[in-house]
């Protein structure tokens, strides 16, 4: 399983490149192989996520829906409308994203790579500054106290 940790700025190059910082590049994403570039649902953020990290994820969420009926059809075709694959360049890194998918979440020049675990989370420099502004320290502690607490009296 991959270990993504850590928050690294970058820039989008004149030919809408990035290179993927180093540290994640030595935690599993392959030199030379693909990462599956995701619309994150709940925010405004981009997600890459290595191929076994994304079967995992993927089979999760089709495993709740069935896509043999119309809602559930619906669901995953808008599960899946805001993705795409990008190959990691072997030699410097680089990856290309979707010039539609870094419009969707605003990315237009300066970024943040933030390793989220089991992912990459991808995000224009503003909207990470924002989202870290309204970030409530004192709910997330009581967020965190519940569940370990219900987690323990089981």
């Amino acid at each position: 399983m991959a270990d993504f940790s850590g928050k690294y700025d970058g820039k989008l190059d004149d030919k809408g490149r990035l290179v993927l910082p180093v540290a994640f590049r030595n935690k599993g994403v392959p030199n030379g192989g693909s990462l599956i570039v995701h619309k994150n649902i709940f925010e405004k953020s981009l997600d890459l996520y290595t191929q076994d990290e994304w079967q995992k994820f993927s089979g999760e969420v089709l495993a709740g829906i069935n896509i043999h009926s119309r809602e559930g059809n619906r669901t995953w075709i808008a599960f899946n409308r805001h993705r795409n694959e990008t190959d990691v360049d072997a030699k410097t890194g680089r990856i290309m994203i979707a010039k539609n998918l870094l419009e969707l979440v605003g990315i237009d020049k300066e970024v943040c790579f933030f390793g989220n675990g089991n992912k990459i989370s991808l995000w224009a420099k503003e909207e990470w500054v924002k989202l870290n502004s309204e970030i409530d320290d004192e709910k997330v502690a009581a967020d965190y106290e519940r569940i370990m607490t219900k987690q323990h009296n089981r």
